[in-house]
């Protein structure tokens, strides 16, 4: 019954033009990616709207978050957060600035901000990833 039921689907429906299509709608490509992360890394200290970076790319904001998240495989909101993460883990070994200033300067909220999205990124908080891979 699978069998037959798979076998009118993909031959005598629109399936295949529909998976066609899905294919065909990423409208997003790797310049226009890298127009972006270029615009995150510019302005990672401050707020980074959805808005902003659909400006970007000249469309709309809904579509920019559909196209994105097909592209990247993630929402831009989570793109840009485990950016600030991978960041905030470089200025923690450097160890040259306090941990609210690491938080202020990536564009996090305060201190407790940072902490808490840090450690439901890295399993640990800002301060045990410190000692755990400092030398």
């Amino acid at each position: 019954m699978s069998a037959l039921s798979a076998h009118y689907i993909q031959n005598y429906s629109n399936y295949r033009d529909l998976q066609d299509a899905s294919a065909k709608s990423v409208k997003i490509g790797k310049s226009q990616i890298d127009k972006i992360e270029q615009y995150i890394k510019e302005n990672i200290g401050s707020t980074i709207s959805v808005d902003a970076l659909a400006e970007l790319v000249f469309c709309s904001k809904f579509h920019f978050l559909r196209e994105f998240k097909k592209s990247v495989g993630e929402t831009p909101y989570q793109f840009i957060t485990q950016y600030r993460v991978e960041q905030s883990k470089k200025y923690l070994l450097a160890n040259t600035q306090s941990m609210s200033d690491i938080a202020l300067s990536l564009g996090f909220n305060d201190q407790s901000h940072f902490s808490r999205v840090f450690k439901n990124h890295e399993g640990i908080t800002p301060s045990q990833f410190i000692k755990q891979y400092s030398t």
